[in-house]
């Protein structure tokens, strides 16, 4: 009986091993995938220029003389570009979380659903609506002005999201009430 116990004992721990030796391996890969796929689209944002890869609609924008400050660092990538489906930009960064103001504003909501997670919403001087959401957390408060380029809060994963990234969105009037614009627009030379 004793040798029964230790042999199911040592099966399962054999077992126990190789399940977590391909779960390390899956991880690895996926980490190797998403490195490659990371370098192949970051961006140096001194260099102004539009960039399509293999004629796909990611569209990846350098802003440098632009009249809206790009919410995040300038180490970044698109994981989810803007479509009548998603109407917003997915921005993943490379090492700095910290999120930014597009423009001059007030910040009219710092709230949580399940969706967004943590979100502000910025009613901008200039009459749009800017969306920031999964934040980690956010630094700024209702009523609070913004400048551009202020810092407002660190990128997360809350609510429905899969990793740390910043959804950014701009409307014509508050969101999802209003009419949402590909924020590439505005980001023109």
């Amino acid at each position: 009986m004793k040798v029964k116990i230790i042999t199911i004992i040592h099966l399962l721990l054999g077992m126990t091993s190789i399940i977590i030796g391909i779960l390390l391996q899956i991880e690895v890969n996926k980490s190797k995938l998403f490195t490659s796929n990371q370098n192949d689209i970051h961006l140096d944002l001194i260099e102004v220029n539009t960039y399509y890869e293999n004629n796909t609609n990611l569209e990846y924008i350098n802003y440098v003389n632009s009249l809206w400050a790009w919410p995040t660092d300038s180490n970044y990538s698109i994981s989810n570009p803007y479509s009548s489906y998603h109407p917003a930009i997915d921005i993943i960064p490379s090492s700095n979380y910290e999120i930014y103001s597009a423009q001059n504003g007030e910040v009219i909501t710092n709230s949580y659903n399940s969706v967004n997670g943590n979100y502000l919403v910025i009613k901008q001087d200039n009459g749009y609506y800017t969306l920031y959401a999964h934040l980690s957390q956010p630094l700024v408060t209702v009523g609070q002005k913004v400048q551009k380029g202020q810092l407002l809060g660190i990128m997360g994963k809350t609510g429905t999201a899969t990793g740390i990234h910043l959804h950014f969105s701009i409307w014509d009037g508050y969101p999802f009430k209003s009419n949402s614009i590909n924020p590439f627009d505005f980001y023109k030379n």
